[in-house]
């Protein structure tokens, strides 16, 4: 006997993205989605590129037909690709449409529950809680981030959503990756997303070897909204994170029946820490899959050419972060805004990949592609600053 068809550990974005299919798709499967938060917060930004087909872009508070790339002291290039935008959906907004999906539905949500192990055994997974009696599942899809997991580098970032006392922002552009610097162990820039012209969220985000503190990055960050001219201003709310940016191996890979989601699972692309739309893509699937009687799936494994062309790079990144800002630049400057836009959705096609390999310089890519694989003990999962 069990008392769930399937648990999903972890109801953050794959857990709910998941559990809010099988509320609409699977009505005959019991279902529970186990998460250790009392709540719900407006602590998350998932942004995208978009025509306005994209996954839940219904739930966008905010689009950008113009995107930016910077060097710190060097050149601008403001990208725009037709019927394209640059899509911010809040945290807050996917988190009460995810859960008025499950209300009064076959998924089960239990918040302020963790699950301190999990036992599988021949007939299910006996699922262990804190507090609480041990449930047994036929399957169980596991999103929880995985802080042993190796990586190459990681994409650390604190951001403040602010309201400024005058006009500071362009409410026309956003400036994905502003004021790029290569220092001796990380690649840095300014995020910003401009809501108003006195609102906006900015992000100082580092690709480094190594995790970085809290504190330096609200200084780094306040240093950059200082370079730019950003006066006094007033914090709404705060939001950050780590993610770890490499190949990340299943620990359930001999399992029948665990399978391992989100971060920890293979969602965040490696070379550029998006994972919204992918892990909407691998919902449908593992949905779909399980509404056919079936058991669930992971995030489908990265094509070959992908999983290569993303280790080089980050390879290349972490041997010589100096030179990283240069990189982004380049691609920036050398390939049409509607190819990287296809790139960095996952949707390239061959021409596409042509014109990457020809923006990047030849000399550092051909070292990383030649370098021994990487595999570091100092790496971490997805982890909240706020």
């Amino acid at each position: 006997m069990v008392d769930y068809d399937l648990a999903i550990i972890g109801a953050g974005c794959a857990g709910l993205s998941l559990g809010a299919r099988l509320a609409e798709q699977a009505a005959d499967l019991r279902v529970v989605l186990i998460d250790p938060r009392a709540d719900y917060h407006d602590d998350r930004t998932f942004c995208f590129w978009s025509d306005g087909s994209a996954a839940l872009d219904n739930l966008a508070s905010a689009r950008w037909p113009a995107w930016r790339f910077s060097q710190a002291g060097g050149a601008t290039h403001v990208h725009t690709a037709p019927g394209i935008a640059y899509v911010m959906v809040r945290g807050a907004d996917f988190y009460a449409d995810a859960r008025t999906r499950l209300s009064g539905t076959n998924v089960d949500l239990r918040l302020n529950t963790r699950a301190t192990r999990l036992e599988e055994t021949e007939c299910g997974v006996l699922i262990h809680l804190n507090g609480a009696n041990a449930l047994k599942a036929r399957h169980v899809v596991d999103t929880r981030p995985d802080r042993a997991a190796p990586a190459l580098l990681h994409q650390v970032f604190l951001g403040l959503e602010i309201e400024t006392d005058t006009d500071q922002f362009d409410p026309g552009v956003a400036g994905v990756m502003d004021g790029l610097t290569g220092a001796q162990d990380a690649v840095s820039f300014l995020y910003t997303l401009p809501l108003t012209p006195r609102r906006a969220l900015v992000e100082w985000t580092r690709f480094a070897i190594r995790p970085t503190a809290p504190d330096t990055l609200r200084a780094d960050l306040d240093a950059a909204l200082t370079r730019n001219g950003v006066g006094r201003f007033t914090i709404m709310r705060q939001e950050g994170g780590v993610l770890p940016m490499g190949a990340v191996a299943s620990p359930y890979s001999n399992s029948a029946r665990i399978v391992k989601a989100g971060a920890g699972g293979g969602a965040v692309r490696a070379a550029t820490g998006y994972a919204f739309q992918r892990i909407q893509r691998w919902a449908d699937i593992c949905a779909a899959q399980l509404a056919q009687g079936r058991g669930p799936t992971g995030h489908p494994r990265e094509p070959v050419w992908r999983s290569a062309m993303d280790e080089v790079f980050l390879k290349a990144l972490r041997a010589d972060p100096q030179a990283g800002a240069g990189y982004f630049m380049s691609l920036a400057r050398r390939m049409p805004a509607d190819a990287l836009v296809r790139f960095m959705s996952d949707t390239a096609g061959p021409a596409d990949l042509a014109r990457v390999v020809t923006a990047l310089p030849p000399g550092p890519f051909l070292s990383a592609l030649t370098a021994a694989p990487h595999r570091s003990a100092d790496a971490i999962g997805e982890e909240r600053f706020a």
